[in-house]
């Protein structure tokens, strides 16, 4: 798919170590796009998983946290992991009275485009290399909750032994 549907927002949706499918965070590429966006909105040669990939990219604790705004790496004085595009929808996990952030987006994990001013909405599952489309609803949401869980290696699934 390419830049002929603006994209509205993607769902992250973290499945690969998890027992049940969460909704951990929304990225809004129009409140500060990304060079790859713009790009996207103009040149037809950019397609969704470039912009899926800028999704990644701000999902990974690489210095400090992509989702504790609070959690400083040791060579800035500033969150530098933190994306003003992400929203983190789940409540940030406290052990022993401390606030730690979110795990980084892995392979398995689930990301869910909402096309602007259409009923379009396509699923993908972050692979190895790049992402592949799972899933493409036209007039109903995605079932988030429905998704696979446990898929560590993308879409050839880790099998648990007995």
């Amino acid at each position: 798919m390419t830049a002929n549907l603006k994209i509205e927002n993607i769902q992250v949706i973290h499945a690969a170590f998890e027992d049940e499918p969460v909704h951990i965070a929304n990225y809004d590429p129009n409140y500060e796009p990304t060079r790859t966006y713009k790009k996207y909105l103009s040149d037809e040669t950019v397609e969704v998983e470039a912009v899926l990939e800028d999704v990644w990219s701000a999902t990974q604790n690489v210095e400090d946290s992509w989702s504790n705004p609070d959690a400083i790496g040791r060579e800035y004085d500033f969150n530098v992991d933190k994306s003003p595009n992400i929203i983190v929808k789940e409540d940030l996990p406290v052990i022993k009275g401390k606030t730690y952030g979110h795990r980084s987006t892995s392979v398995g994990d689930y990301m869910i485009v909402q096309f602007a001013n259409t009923q379009i909405y396509n699923c993908y599952i972050a692979e190895d290399v790049g992402f592949s489309l799972k899933q493409s609803n036209i007039g109903s949401q995605i079932e988030w909750w429905n998704l696979e869980t446990g898929k560590v290696l993308g879409s050839r699934r880790l099998k648990k032994k007995a």
